[in-house]
């Protein structure tokens, strides 16, 4: 207690006053969203290292919702291959497929899905969404609500309130990592978009969501 000032008292014995509660919010630590790997998979690449893609004062700030915790303090680092400049992130990697056109691979092993501007979950967040859709019949306004309740609106300091859009985001993302059985799956977010809002007006009562070619 004496070696780290955490006693009440002083060196003469003489109460100087209570020990004040430790606050968590305060000496919880820093999130960092990071690539996955931190050399270039590309084999006429590799290995070589990952530098950072934004200076430092552009690393964007955002919320992480870990298991049922919301983290108000999080940043999403970008890497950059130097040689190929092949970009990087938590849940996909961007590499030049033209001089003018870049395209998008999203990874089947991410640990982290971004569902918003500044919004990410993590990998058991999302795997519950999949479960409570699934074993409890949820709907996704039905389990936004859930969550909002549960969690979202209890803590003053760390507010945050989900709606249909980020739910059913998660299920789309998530669903398709489940079944995706390469390592890697391109899926541009226009296609993302289209296969959204097909699948959603194509789901029938059976709880099977049908092809939307059908």
């Amino acid at each position: 207690m004496e070696l780290l000032n955490l006693s009440p008292y002083n060196t003469h014995g003489a109460f100087v006053e209570e020990i004040h509660t430790i606050s968590q919010t305060e000496i919880e630590p820093i999130h960092m969203i990071c690539p996955i790997s931190m050399s270039c998979t590309n084999i006429m690449c590799r290995p070589f290292h990952l530098a950072l893609a934004t200076c430092d004062r552009d690393i964007p700030k955002v919320k992480l919702i870990k298991h049922s915790s919301i983290l108000a303090r999080s940043y999403v680092l970008t890497g950059e291959c130097k040689q190929c400049h092949t970009l990087y992130s938590a849940d996909q990697k961007s590499y030049q497929e033209t001089e003018s056109k870049r395209k998008e691979i999203f990874l089947n092993s991410a640990r982290y899905l971004k569902i918003g501007t500044h919004l990410w979950v993590d990998c058991i967040f999302s795997n519950a969404v999949i479960n409570g859709v699934y074993s409890f019949y949820a709907s996704p306004n039905a389990y936004t609500q859930y969550w909002n309740n549960s969690f979202g609106l209890l803590d003053s300091f760390h507010t945050t309130k989900l709606n249909r859009k980020h739910i059913w985001q998660i299920f789309i993302q998530e669903s398709i990592c489940t079944i995706a059985e390469t390592q890697y799956f391109t899926m541009p977010h226009r296609f993302l978009q289209e296969f959204s809002h097909s699948s959603r007006i194509r789901w029938n009562g059976t709880g099977i969501c049908r092809n939307p070619q059908e």
